[in-house]
């Protein structure tokens, strides 16, 4: 599964998509403050550029 436009080699991160993949993952049965490039939207790419993982900071409460 792609986090980016299915149609571009390039093009937007979609901020919904990785909520989704956060949500789909084993163990996990919510979240919140999610920010993506320091932002809560989706991330604009150039052709040039690839939507790496950086930092993922996790903090469980409970």
């Amino acid at each position: 599964m792609t986090l980016a436009d299915a149609e571009n080699r390039f093009g937007t991160l979609r901020y919904v998509k990785v909520s989704e993949q956060i949500l789909n993952t084993a163990g996990v049965e919510d979240f919140k403050h999610l920010r993506v490039n320091d932002g809560l939207s989706n991330v604009d790419f150039a052709e040039d550029e690839l939507p790496i993982t950086g930092t993922i900071e996790l903090i469980s409460y409970g």
